[in-house]
């Protein structure tokens, strides 16, 4: 049972893991691209 709901609360961290990497790189994105709209 506790293997059970620790497996749980890793599976959780990796689904925050790939989530906080898309939005790292959502922003990152945006950054480029207000970059290359306004130079400077």
């Amino acid at each position: 049972m506790a293997s059970f709901i620790t497996t749980g609360i890793f599976l959780r961290l990796e689904e925050n893991k790939k989530r906080i990497r898309i939005e790292n790189g959502e922003g990152m994105l945006a950054r480029i691209i207000a970059l290359l709209m306004f130079p400077g």
